[in-house]
């Protein structure tokens, strides 16, 4: 989130600076991106825990923790940069490799944190009857 928010505004106030209807374009898509995740994640993690021991209690993080990775992934949004890349095409237009550089950097922390969740909530805790939930 820090890099496709924080460097979507970082872009956005240097285009803004060049074209100021630009710049009103890309403010436009930063606040749709940003309500976007925030309909999905603040439902996601400000439900109430539903937990009666440890197990239930692991596997209660691990489903908010894939919602937030499944449903809520901000770095699609770095997209919209491509959008103004392609509607100036075939001119290159200004700061051109800052654009890929921000779209690959964010889509490849989206790749690292999808590896990062696969490792980590590889297999649900086991029950406190003994069996191995699947």
């Amino acid at each position: 989130m820090v890099i496709t928010f924080g460097g979507g505004a970082v872009l956005c106030a240097a285009r803004f600076v060049s074209s100021p209807e630009a710049g009103a374009g890309w403010a436009a898509a930063l606040v749709l991106a940003a309500g976007s995740v925030a309909l999905v994640l603040v439902p996601a993690l400000r439900a109430p825990v539903i937990a009666e021991d440890e197990t239930s209690l692991g596997v209660d993080a691990t489903l908010r923790a894939q919602s937030a990775l499944l449903f809520a992934q901000p770095a699609v949004f770095t997209l919209l940069a491509w959008i103004d890349v392609a509607t100036t095409w075939p001119s290159v237009p200004p700061w051109f490799p800052l654009r890929v550089g921000y779209i690959v950097l964010a889509l490849a922390m989206l790749a690292a944190a999808a590896f990062s969740f696969r490792r980590r909530y590889r297999h649900l805790p086991s029950s406190s009857d003994g069996t191995v939930a699947r």
